[in-house]
């Protein structure tokens, strides 16, 4: 058996990662001489673009990180390596990434689910993943409570979003119970609705939750495990 290896390169993410420069070569020479390794090329994760607001900012950081990586893989081949996948970009870069020329593979996932963290780095597909709640008290006209604290519901990323509730000045969880605070009074809501809140963050709150429902049109067509 041969073992396929990626390597990883920074590319100013500052996490993991070899540095761009004649050290990747020589680490992919030395996997490739490896018995029982395959050497398959290169991959990053330009995730610190993601700090910048303005989109052409963005685009424009992204597509020099993601040369970086192109380059490596470009120096690898020169140095006599076969290099079959250059891998990188995520959700917030989906839309310049994989249209770089030498890219093979996008790593982009959460967003065919999009949150709100999502959205605020443009991602613009449509939401698709919430998590229903009862409200189980109004103890003001400007606060209400549901029954999802943090353990199914967590804000450390972002506020969940929901359509129905308007002008929310904080969200804020216990592990049992979330308490809403309204920017001014609103009695509309009543204990026992069910309140569907767009994510803050999918990958901070799909691992909370054991099962994962498909509807279509108001009924339930799948049902998946969280694996």
């Amino acid at each position: 058996m041969r073992i396929g290896v990626l390597i990883d390169i920074n590319t100013g993410m500052n996490r993991t990662g070899l540095r761009p420069g004649f050290a990747v070569v020589e680490l992919a020479q030395a996997v490739n001489q490896c018995e029982g390794l395959r050497f398959l090329g290169l991959m990053t994760w330009e995730g610190h673009t993601l700090a910048l607001a303005d989109p052409e900012a963005r685009a424009w950081a992204t597509t020099a990180a993601i040369k970086q990586l192109v380059a490596m893989a470009e120096a690898c081949r020169a140095a006599g390596l076969e290099v079959t996948i250059v891998s990188g970009g995520g959700s917030g870069t989906y839309k310049t990434t994989p249209f770089i020329k030498g890219m093979t593979e996008i790593q982009a996932g959460g967003a065919i689910f999009c949150d709100v963290i999502y959205r605020s780095w443009g991602v613009e597909t449509t939401p698709c993943l919430f998590v229903r709640t009862i409200v189980s008290s109004r103890p003001a006209p400007d606060r209400i409570v549901i029954d999802a604290g943090f353990k199914t519901l967590p804000v450390w990323h972002a506020q969940p979003s929901c359509a129905k509730l308007e002008a929310v000045m904080s969200h804020v969880t216990s592990a049992e119970h979330g308490i809403i605070t309204l920017e001014r009074a609103d009695e509309r809501v009543k204990v026992g609705d069910l309140l569907d809140f767009i994510v803050g963050y999918t990958d901070s709150t799909i691992i909370l939750h054991r099962k994962l429902y498909g509807i279509r049109r108001g009924l339930v067509e799948v049902e998946l495990d969280v694996i």
